[in-house]
């Protein structure tokens, strides 16, 4: 917040003159400043764009590894391979 100031005592055409350049000046550093902020907060985002995108490629890569890890099926490969080749005989003897 600004703080309240005293009102300015009048000038000559000098002091008017320099008061508008120290006008100018403000408003050429304040927005020199806000141009910063603005850089900041995009670099910012597309940081944590980036970070989010490997975020979810690392978590689909993890939730194939659970695919992998738990499968549906409870019984072993041998198992399941034995019970195709039976369907498949008996399919053949139908």
């Amino acid at each position: 917040m600004v703080a309240t100031r005293p009102e300015l005592l009048a000038t000559c055409e000098k002091g008017t003159k320099c008061r508008e350049e120290v006008v100018e000046w403000m408003d050429a550093e304040i927005t020199k400043q806000w141009e910063t902020a603005w850089e900041v907060v995009k670099q910012t985002i597309e940081a944590t764009r980036l970070t989010n995108i490997a975020t979810i490629e690392t978590g689909f890569d993890r939730t194939v590894t659970c695919g992998v890890d738990f499968p549906c099926c409870e019984y072993s490969d041998s198992f399941m391979r034995n019970l195709k080749t039976s369907w498949k005989q008996d399919n053949v003897r139908l």
